[in-house]
């Protein structure tokens, strides 16, 4: 069994929120870009962020509960068609 430690990086929800210091991040573990069922999605910018990912909020260098609702989440995030690129061949 291989062990390995999870690489968390994080990238900006809405890009410019933080705005007075508070906003929201999306975390995500970087291992996940080496999965081979790998899905992405294009969110506050950054056209292929590897998921799962965990919202949560910030209060200028603190980590906070998220205060923003699932459809907002839902309406930033668009999902990546990668049907082409993971279809095996017959």
């Amino acid at each position: 069994m291989i062990n390995r430690d999870r690489d968390w990086d994080c990238v900006d929800l809405v890009r410019g929120q933080d705005v007075g210091g508070s906003g929201h991040d999306v975390w995500v573990d970087d291992w996940g870009l080496f999965d081979p069922n790998l899905v992405t999605a294009a969110i506050g910018g950054n056209p292929r962020v590897p998921l799962p990912g965990i919202v949560l909020g910030f209060e200028g260098e603190r980590t906070v509960a998220a205060t923003i609702d699932i459809e907002t989440v839902r309406s930033l995030v668009s999902i990546n068609d990668h049907g082409a690129a993971n279809a095996s061949e017959p």
